[in-house]
């Protein structure tokens, strides 16, 4: 469903602009966004991801057709719409995925005998293609653990889903606290029933309502997209009032949820 919306979206309401509705979601090897970002100073890393992609495309080249629409749409905002110049993309790192949708003449040859051949034979070359399908994963593998071995950026990804404690008894107002630790000390009233309106407990009343109301808005619509999406090589999934769906990577899950909590918090900015 996902892969067609952007190709019938646009006609459906009527929008001319060429990508205007550009849809990019990402997927489980989008994680290598965050690598790169933590490791941005280090050229190092950067070129050792494209040799690493490069060296597969050499030796199968129709692995570039599979990524040819995809290498610009990784889903990550870091990394689309900063329009930082991508020659691949990172599902070039998983073989699972990269032989799923591949279209080379040998395969497409077997298919084409699969259709024609008797249900003996079927069974045959099925098994011709299992083990076809099972040489790219394992020559593609190779190449892989070549350059990373044993640490493939694109295994690893991070799906972070957090709420706030407590916030039905904060909108009912049983975390509310007496109304002298609202007041700012400096104001002095000198009578007797000022001094005893500071130790009633805080009521919500509807200003102090629509201040948590907003105040939640500001945090769901502000603060965690920009923290998860332009602090963050992640993707904001959902976020609505204190809860908060997101992806992110390896490398920068720790930092980011504890941003996310500080702001929360209303703490200083780390």
């Amino acid at each position: 469903m996902k892969r067609v919306l952007e190709k019938v979206l646009d006609k459906l309401l009527k929008i001319e602009e060429k990508d205007a509705i550009a849809a990019s979601y990402p997927d489980l090897t989008a994680g290598v966004a965050g690598y790169l970002k933590v490791h941005e100073k280090d050229i190092n890393h950067k070129s050792r991801f494209e040799d690493a992609c490069e060296a597969i495309i050499i030796k199968h080249p129709w692995a570039k057709g599979v990524i040819q629409e995809m290498k610009n749409k990784w889903g990550i905002p870091w990394i689309d719409k900063e329009n930082l110049p991508q020659r691949f993309h990172p599902r070039l790192l998983n073989p699972g995925w990269l032989v799923e949708d591949a279209d080379t003449p040998e395969l497409q040859e077997l298919q084409d005998k699969l259709k024609a051949a008797n249900e003996q034979n079927q069974e045959i070359i099925r098994r011709e293609i299992w083990e076809l399908r099972k040489n790219y994963r394992q020559e593609i593998q190779k190449i892989i653990d070549s350059f990373y071995p044993g640490n493939n950026p694109a295994d690893w990804y991070v799906l972070a889903a957090g709420d706030g404690d407590s916030m039905s008894e904060w909108l009912q107002g049983k975390k509310l606290e007496k109304y002298g630790d609202y007041i700012p000390s400096q104001l002095s009233v000198n009578l007797d029933s000022f001094q005893k309106f500071l130790e009633v407990k805080k009521h919500m009343g509807p200003s102090t309502h629509n201040a948590l109301s907003r105040a939640l808005l500001d945090f769901s619509n502000q603060l965690v997209p920009y923290l998860t999406q332009q602090r963050y090589a992640g993707r904001l999934i959902y976020a609505g009032g204190d809860d908060v769906l997101a992806y992110t990577n390896l490398w920068e899950w720790d930092n980011c949820l504890w941003d996310i909590r500080q702001c929360f918090r209303g703490d200083k900015d780390p």
